[in-house]
């Protein structure tokens, strides 16, 4: 009867622990609006005739008209909805951030990463227009926990006067190694086993 449950409560355990693996797995990206700048590894001016510190993001595509005026800032202004800027990343990298600089002139945003919608919010911010970029309010999103490859973003402006976007960039943030179900599996059978063996040896 000992063994039975022995072998019960050990296979329930292998259990909890393969599914804990795949729920881990499926955890999608991360995103949060934050007050302030970030500098992350990598960046580029949203506007892409503006001189980039970098070649590791490129804006490929501008599906709207635009405004330039905010030193490397851009705004999608096509406030019929639809407005789109596309951007791509030319290494691998799991944290993505986009730099918002607002007034009262901007609105609701979209982001999609590699054709998923993560993001629909609130770009407006209390300050007046024209202002220099000091003056805008900055905030930056940040989408994390994403697959570590290349990644391509479209932002959206979604019916709103604007949607200033200052720079978009990266941090690779490489993957921490999880160890897979065998591995970890192993070491609890040779435990249940050994559990099973000083048993048998008291009876």
């Amino acid at each position: 009867m000992k063994e039975k449950y022995i072998f019960r409560y050990g296979f329930a355990l292998l259990l909890i622990i393969g599914m804990t693996g795949l729920v881990s797995a499926s955890v999608g990206p991360q995103v949060n609006l934050v007050d302030g700048i970030y500098e992350p590894d990598e960046w580029a001016y949203a506007d892409p005739t503006f001189a980039q510190p970098s070649d590791k993001l490129v804006v490929t595509a501008i599906n709207s008209s635009i405004w330039q005026g905010y030193a490397g800032g851009l705004a999608l202004t096509q406030s019929g909805g639809g407005g789109t800027m596309v951007v791509e990343t030319t290494e691998a990298a799991s944290c993505l951030y986009i730099q918002f600089a607002s007034d009262k002139n901007d609105g609701i945003g979209i982001v999609y990463v590699d054709g998923e919608k993560v993001w629909e919010g609130d770009t407006w911010a209390n300050v007046n227009i024209g202002q220099p970029l000091s003056e805008q309010n900055m905030r930056y999103l940040e989408i994390s926990d994403l697959s570590f490859e290349k990644h391509t973003i479209v932002i959206e402006n979604k019916n709103s006067p604007h949607v200033t976007v200052y720079k978009i960039g990266f941090d690779r943030c490489p993957p921490e190694e999880i160890p897979e179900f065998p591995t970890i599996a192993l070491p609890v059978a040779a435990i249940i086993g050994l559990a099973f063996f000083m048993q048998r040896r008291k009876e």
